[in-house]
């Protein structure tokens, strides 16, 4: 049915101005007084610093977060000389028209003072008005997804495709402030068919949306090679939810779990595209590079020398053919210094370099054995050592004993010949019939199944000094050349600090892939806990935690909102492209790390239903005051 028009008065116009007022007036406050959150004017994500970098260099260097945000701030930054505090009141004043927008479609589809009500609350209690006060991508996006869910809405009761196009292109303006929003558009474009709209006005919101967003995919894919429709982000968003279970639900930093966040070995993934290698002069060097010369090989082949394609006195880039996966590629870097005394002297990285070259791996999975050659001493020679204290099983390694290999691991920055390693740090190893335990002298641990499949995936690491261990890697060649190195090449200012395809197009896809691997792996052994876990953050995404005030604020406003939408259901009053939205956020996000600034972005049409419960419950008490 089609909704029809309520009738308008002064008395609604002036309160849903007095919304906006309201919405505005606490917004400045918390800009040039004081805001109820830590951030400062310059928030967090880093919007600001990428904002400056797209000023400078015109470059935007992440695939992790959506260039929307900081694409509006390096705008206001060329306008007004790069001050912040523009910015910040646009955001208030735009946020402050919210009360207006939603007044003026909600009331063609509720009750007049359903609608008014829906403003004020919007007004006096939107959390966004809280992160308009702060560089937050928030701020604007909860803007341009009520401009477009509510044009959405007039294309549902006028039919115009118009609306529907404008409401698309809004939406997808949304997705690039805010990824997560990337799919709206299509339980949008289902509400309208199930209205019966036209099916082109439905595609007009897809490919308006889609038109939007579609730069983004295209950039991602020619600085990748890989096709990223929202980011780069999701894959650590995941890991920390599957940690977020069971008892570890209130503090997911106590799951054991949470220790393989850094990398085991020095890996990147296969790719058509080259690899590239920085190598770069260390700060305290007392002297300037003068020549530099990378000798490398893939495997056991033949050692190949490369000049840098860019050199400067602090630093030198390389470019070499990527190896296959499966491949391990050693290298070190040759240098030619000059003093300031203009005296030259040779210096390889890393030290002793023809036997203690630097060993990277072309692998998808950090989580297996890739040191096949026995070039490092790392986790695996740990486990080893572990399993044959304990089972007694059979093989020796490069350093065969455990608790040297534990104080070596625990110093991967010292050098050898100036610090020995402390060989007190193993406390005990306790075994039964189905795992062992390694004590270390800080009381962490690390237990390894004797039923054991070969992936670090199944050893339990706990504490600060097991997990610096477990994640060190020292080289064997290394190690043994550096008993007779000399004194005066102990000086680390005099190695170069070398950095592999640490490129954002290659490294964030990279720990992209990692993370979702580590993540399922953990939801893959406890399917039911992390399920129950993301029913819990379904409530969170609309109860605030802390502080309790807001809590009570909050909770109340959920329950609310449940009770409009049982009765909008129940009374068939066709909102769903009002509680539709509502329904989206939880169940494309409750399965990672979240809280409840996801929902931020679709509060004021929970606060339609809040209106409509209130509105409900009013005449209840009115009813029962008549009889």
């Amino acid at each position: 049915m089609r909704p029809q028009p309520r009738p308008d008065s002064r008395s609604a116009r002036w309160a849903v101005a007095a919304a906006c007022l309201i919405s505005g007036a606490i917004g400045l406050l918390f800009v040039f007084v004081r805001a109820p959150h830590p951030w400062g004017w310059q928030g967090f994500d880093h919007y600001d610093e990428l904002a400056r970098t797209l000023l400078r260099d015109g470059t935007y260097p992440t695939l992790d977060r959506v260039w929307g945000y900081p694409l509006v701030l390096a705008a206001f930054y060329r306008a007004f000389n790069g001050r912040v505090g523009p910015v910040l009141v646009a955001q208030v004043l735009l946020n402050a028209l919210v009360p207006a927008l939603l007044y003026s479609e909600i009331r063609w589809w509720v009750e007049r003072r359903v609608a008014v009500v829906a403003a004020l609350v919007t007004g006096l209690l939107s959390f966004n008005t809280i992160y308009a006060s702060t560089q937050s991508s928030d701020a604007l996006c909860t803007v341009a997804t009520a401009a477009g869910i509510l044009l959405v809405a007039r294309a549902g009761r006028t039919q115009l495709l118009a609306a529907a196009a404008a409401g698309g292109l809004m939406i997808g303006i949304a997705a690039q402030l805010r990824p997560n929003l990337l799919l709206l558009s299509i339980p949008l474009a289902a509400a309208l068919l199930w209205r019966r709209v036209p099916w082109r006005a439905a595609a007009a919101l897809v490919v308006a949306s889609g038109l939007v967003d579609i730069p983004w995919i295209v950039r991602n894919y020619e600085v990748s090679g890989r096709f990223i429709p929202a980011t780069t982000h999701g894959g650590i968003q995941l890991w920390y939810g599957s940690l977020q279970a069971g008892q570890y639900f209130d503090d997911w930093t106590q799951n054991p779990a949470a220790a393989f966040e850094g990398t085991f070995f020095d890996y990147s993934p296969p790719s058509d595209r080259p690899g590239r290698i920085v190598a770069a002069r260390n700060p305290c060097a007392p002297a300037a590079l003068q020549s530099v010369v990378l000798e490398y090989r893939v495997n056991d082949g033949a050692t190949i020398s490369a000049a840098p394609i860019q050199r400067t006195t602090d630093d030198a880039t390389f470019v070499i053919a990527r190896p296959p996966l499966g491949s391990t590629l050693y290298f070190f870097v040759d240098a030619r210094w000059a003093n300031t005394g203009g005296e030259t002297f040779a210096r390889a990285t890393p030290l002793a370099a023809a036997d203690g070259a630097a060993v990277r791996f072309v692998a998808i999975d950090d989580l297996h054995d890739l040191d096949r050659g026995d070039d490092l001493l790392d986790a695996f020679d740990v486990i080893r050592m572990i399993r044959r204290r304990a089972w007694q099983e059979p093989g020796r390694g490069a350093v065969d004993d455990l608790n040297r290999a534990v104080g070596l691991l625990s110093m991967p920055g010292a050098r050898v010949t100036a610090v020995p390693p402390r060989l007190d740090l193993v406390t005990g190893v306790d075994a039964d019939a189905t795992r062992a335990t390694l004590r270390l002298a800080d009381g962490s641990t690390v237990v390894v199944p004797k039923a054991w499949s070969g992936t670090l995936a199944d050893v339990e690491i706990r504490g600060a000094l097991a997990t610096d261990i477990m994640h060190s890697r020292r080289s064997i060649g290394g190690l043994r050349a550096a008993v007779g190195a000399r004194a005066e090449l102990a000086d680390t200012c005099l190695d170069l600090r070398t950095a592999v395809d640490q490129d954002f197009f290659v490294l964030e896809p990279q720990m992209d892939a990692r993370y979702q691997r580590l993540a399922w792996t953990n939801i893959r052994r406890a399917p039911l806990a992390f399920a129950a876990a993301s029913a819990r953050r379904v409530v969170a995404l609309f109860v605030v935690t802390t502080p309790r005030a807001a809590r009570m604020v909050s909770l109340v406003l959920f329950v609310l909102a449940g009770a409009g939408v049982a009765i909008a259901l129940r009374e068939r009053l066709g909102l769903e492209l009002f509680w539709l939205p509502l329904l989206y956020v939880p169940v494309t996000i409750a399965y990672m790390l979240t809280n409840m600034r996801y929902t931020v972005t679709v509060q004021p049409f929970q606060f339609v239903f809040v209106a409509i419960a209130l509105d409900r419950l009013a005449k209840l008490i009115e009813r029962r005051r008549a009889a």
